[in-house]
């Protein structure tokens, strides 16, 4: 839609002019109101030249967040007569504006935003940030549509009706056809679907959906008709282009009619019911397969009779989590699996799309999850690990439940501390890695996400050999199959007094990583994981707040085979794409009865009717040949010429007019008949007619080279780039996207970039002070004393101001680690001092076993700080650095009376305290330094248990406040990286791809 009468208003006359629209009491009462509001609107944009930045943010301050009352709540469906084509005209201007900025606009009001954001972003060289940022904003013009849908759809139901009364789309004096006006309001409901499920508004979206589909018969038939009885001008152009129009329109209306039929079944839970063989040949095994299917068919999640089986059984795959939770690794009952084929029973409509993308995904799904993966011959000869993770996970839960007296092959490995478990069940032998004593290291924030450090027992043999050789030679030759980055594990964790719960999640850390550590520690190793279940990330940080020590509690890991990070992006895209926006609906589907031979292939979607093709460049002396795809004649003729005088044998010359007037084309035949090189001429054609980007997928890397170099050979193109890294040609890797984006000017995204890479590092920085916090001993230490202080000041003040002697022996100890600086100081702070009980073990004999280890400084020196201490004690002066003897009884009296009449003038020793009172008590009596042994550990034990049971909520949600700031960054790390990908891609002639999972998820984005 082009600019409205008016729409040049300097900033002065939009801020006067708009000031009508947000009086309180005003409502648009004619279609004048609605021009009149939009020019205003059209006044702010980047070619007025009246208009600067600091305008437009003054125009979006004064308007603040009137934008949902003014847009729709002022729309009043009762004055229909009125505002016409007013609401359908408003839609035009979202849906242009959309179109014109990358599909990124906010309500109105926003769009300005994003005209000012833009120029100011170039002009700091980082308007990617901006496209980023208003990309994100486009949401929110939906949001306002799902929640006034109901308004929205009854206004446009009155205004199309009253136009198809009146057989003309024309408003005052701005003539209108039918064909902008569709498509003005289809493409919005199009981008609608893809962010919201219209359930929450079925009986309006469908209704308006209908009702567009009606309205659009009805042009159709009347625009095409001799007389047509409609005023539009698009009755000026020629029947044939009329017809082509009205086609192409009903096919973008196809899958909005199709979800639309689809949501209400879905919400009215109306099943088909199965289609039943009309006859049954007793010959026909298929038939047969079919009956018996339809006889045990169970349809799964809700339409199950009984309800779901565990909470990740669903019927519909949106709601299936790629990665199974416990619930469904230990469910005992069979996965719903559908047949893949045509009349095989299933709970969504038979031929539709929708129901191949289920099929397709839990299949999927079974294999990657539950099958053993083996891509070659040798690792299926080779792995240790074959099982799959549910059996894996299954033999493991029978035996946990076990009787402990009972002998079992988990209760064998775990005396050896690991190795590989293996049994025979229902004939099928089971071998899998299971590894044991599963301790937690810190949690931390990488560009992957959340991981976990997990510490575990090596496997048994050259793993733990006391030779580092051995023990890196070992891994050296199993790095490629074992605890392989991207590689599936399984954690199993048992409390004594709980059930086994099961976590999946992938390996993060380098084969490198495991080496280091290997090479470090002769029976252990660890690795980083990143989990999939937030629920197990929340319990790794509660066991992080607690100590090692106080751990009652078994973990096992389980290695599964499945390399799952290769696959899981392509299920997570078949679960997320709509069905309907999936190319080739019509064709894909499983058809029932089998016969595609009726299915009419329509000409590709960029051949209009007088689209026509140049096939000069298939003649070695060129001529001019035209194939005009929507006329036979033609088309007769090109196959004819073609045969006759071009480079192509007959069926080479069929193969090439067929694909090219057909948006689906199959080309096959035995090897040598030419059906590659007929592929390049066809690239060859289709590039030198200006039909790009073209999508060329192989099913491995080497046949992908290989079409790409006799395309660089032949010279039809070098505007290639290929997608993956897996490259044997040396001059196609250079086409690799990683390195065309090594190349590419990177002024224009380097601020962004850089700026959200800065914002992601801060939130891992952020995430390791954290896990440093928490399981740190310097925090421990100041959270005990932050805890005394608050809750129990007077114990606080008690334990900061010891006796003098106690002090005394305190920072004795203190000097003497600074004399040793390679020695660890065994006494970190002053509450360790106290409750490790070092005075106590100073003044009782014999000496405390705290004490074993090595004797207080002070003692060693025979008492205080005086010139000669260590001279006058001969029996510690060389023992410093090493362990100090128990003395005899008289030579122990006599160093401590000594210390004593130094420090306190007096010979006399303190009693040792012997007391064993409560906590209650305790509590109340804040004397410290006058407690025993045995009280210490109980006040102790005590304020532990307080600080967890306080700081735990406090400190779980800053895990989430961190995981959130984290999860942002990352996100808009990633979609600056997807939009450079994007970029260079537009700029491609070919896009060469195998396919992989995550290659094609890229594309879909």
């Amino acid at each position: 839609m082009g600019a409205l009468p008016g729409a040049s208003l300097t900033p002065t006359q939009a801020h006067n002019r708009i000031k009508l629209y947000l009086k309180p009491d005003y409502e648009f009462r004619r279609s004048d109101d609605y021009y009149s509001f939009v020019s205003i609107l059209q006044s702010a944009n980047p070619q007025n030249s009246t208009w600067f930045i600091k305008d437009g943010q003054e125009f979006l301050q004064l308007m603040g967040d009137a934008t949902e009352f003014f847009v729709f709540k002022r729309f009043s469906p009762t004055r229909m007569s009125h505002q016409r084509l007013a609401l359908i005209k408003t839609f035009y201007l979202f849906n242009a504006a959309i179109s014109l900025y990358s599909q990124s606009v906010h309500p109105l009001l926003r769009h300005l935003a994003k005209h000012y954001s833009d120029k100011r972003q170039v002009r700091h060289g980082s308007y990617l940030a901006a496209d980023i940022r208003s990309h994100r904003d486009s949401s929110a013009l939906y949001s306002l549509i799902n929640n006034n849908l109901d308004r929205v759809a009854l206004t446009i139901n009155n205004c199309m009706g009253n136009c198809m009364a009146r057989r003309s789309f024309d408003e005052l004096d701005n003539p209108q056809s039918g064909l902008h006006v569709f498509k003005a309001l289809i493409t919005p409901l199009h981008e609608y679907i893809k962010r919201f499920k219209p359930t929450g508004h079925f009986d309006s979206f469908t209704t308006l959906v209908h009702n567009l589909a009606q309205w659009l018969e009805q042009w159709g038939n009347a625009i095409c008709s001799s007389s047509t009885g409609f005023a539009d001008s698009i009755v000026d152009l020629p029947v044939e282009q009329r017809q082509h129009t009205f086609t192409q329109l009903n096919k973008s209306i196809k899958p909005l009619v199709d979800l639309a039929r689809r949501s209400e079944a879905t919400i009215r839970r109306v099943q088909p019911e199965p289609k039943r063989p009309a006859r049954m040949d007793p010959a026909n095994r298929q038939r047969a397969l079919l009956l018996q299917m339809q006889v045990t068919h169970q349809p799964p999640g809700e339409l199950r009779e009984g309800g779901p089986q565990h909470e990740n059984d669903h019927a519909s795959i949106k709601d299936i989590r790629v990665v199974p939770p416990h619930s469904e690794l230990a469910s005992t009952a069979p996965p719903y699996l559908p047949g893949n084929i045509a009349e095989a029973p299933h709970h969504l409509p038979s031929e539709s799309m929708e129901r191949l993308l289920d099929i397709q995904f839990r299949l999927l799904r079974e294999e990657l999850m539950y099958v053993r993966h083996l891509s070659r011959l040798d690792e299926a000869l080779t792995t240790r690990n074959s099982a799959p993770i549910r059996t894996s996970v299954g033999v493991i839960l029978d035996d946990l439940a076990k009787p402990p007296t009972e002998k079992t092959q988990l209760s064998e490995l775990m005396k050896k501390n690991g190795g590989l478990y293996k049994c025979e069940q229902d004939r099928d032998s089971i071998r899998f890695s299971l590894f044991t004593n599963v301790r937690f290291g810190p949690m931390a924030c990488d560009r992957r996400g959340i991981s976990v450090e997990l510490h575990f027992d090596a496997p048994p043999g050259d793993a733990r050999h006391q030779s580092q050789a051995k023990r890196t030679a070992y891994w050296e030759s199993v790095g490629k199959k074992r605890l392989t980055q991207g590689g599936l594990v399984v954690l199993l964790w048992k409390t004594d007094d709980g059930s086994p719960r099961v976590y999946l999640g992938s390996i993060c850390s380098s084969f490198n990583d495991l080496l280091d550590s290997a090479k470090k520690h002769e029976n252990r190793i660890k690795v980083r994981v990143s989990f999939f279940d937030a629920e197990v990330e929340l319990r790794i940080l509660r066991r992080l707040q607690k100590s090692q020590k106080e751990e009652k509690e078994t973990k096992f890991l389980i290695e599964s085979p499945a390399m799952f990070e290769s696959i899981r992006p392509f299920l997570e895209t078949l679960k997320a794409q709509e069905p309907t926006s999936f190319p080739f609906t019509d064709y894909l589907p499983l058809f029932d009865s089998g016969d595609l031979s009726q299915i009419k292939v329509a000409p590709p979607a960029y051949a209009h009717p007088q689209f026509d093709f140049n096939l000069r460049m298939l003649f070695d002396q060129p001529r001019d040949l035209y194939l005009r795809p929507h006329d036979t004649n033609s088309v007769a003729r090109a196959i004819t010429m073609l045969k006759q005088e071009s480079r192509l044998d007959d069926t080479q010359a069929e193969a090439m007019v067929g694909a090219l007037t057909s948006e689906v084309s199959l080309i096959q035949g035995p090897p040598g008949t030419g059906k590659s090189y007929t592929g390049i001429e066809i690239l060859r054609v289709l590039i030198a007619n200006n039909i790009r980007p073209i999508l060329l997928i192989a099913f491995t890397n080497h046949a992908l080279d290989n079409i790409i170099v006799r395309v660089l050979e032949k010279k039809i193109t070098d505007k290639i780039v290929r997608l993956g890294s897996r490259s044997a040609d040396e001059t196609v890797a250079e086409l690799s996207l990683d390195k065309i984006l090594m190349n590419v000017n990177k002024t224009r995204k380097d601020r962004a970039q850089g700026r959200a890479f800065g914002q992601m590092k801060r939130a891992e920085e952020a995430m390791k002070e954290f896990m440093d916090e928490i399981v740190g001993e310097k925090s421990r230490t100041a959270r005990f004393n932050d805890h005394l202080s608050i809750h129990y000041p007077l114990h606080h003040s008690e334990l900061n101001n010891p006796p003098f002697w106690i002090r005394e022996l305190f920072e004795d100890s203190r000097d003497h680690s600074s004399e040793h600086p390679n020695k660890q100081s065994q006494h970190r702070s002053l509450d360790d001092f106290w409750r490790e009980g070092r005075d106590l073990a100073f003044i009782t004999y014999p000496p405390l076993a705290a004490s074993r280890g090595s004797s207080t400084p002070a003692a060693r020196r025979g008492g205080g700080r005086g010139k000669n201490r260590r001279a006058a004690h001969p029996d510690t002066s060389k023992n410093d650095g090493g362990t100090a003897p128990i003395l005899d009884r008289a030579t122990w009296t006599d160093t401590r009376e000594t210390f004593f009449e130094d420090i306190c003038g007096s010979r006399a020793i303190p009693p040792s305290p012997t007391t064993d009172r409560g906590i209650n008590q305790l509590l109340q009596e804040p004397q410290m330094w006058n407690m025993s042994k045995a009280e210490r550990d109980r006040l102790n034990a005590h304020l532990n248990q307080e600080m967890l049971e306080g700081s735990q909520q406090e400190q779980l949600e800053e895990f989430e406040r961190l995981k959130e700031r984290y999860r942002e960054a990352n996100v808009e790390w990633k979609e600056i990286q997807d939009k450079t990908k994007l970029e260079v891609l537009a700029n491609a002639v070919i896009i060469g791809c195998t396919t992989n999972g995550i290659v094609l998820s890229l594309l879909f984005r």
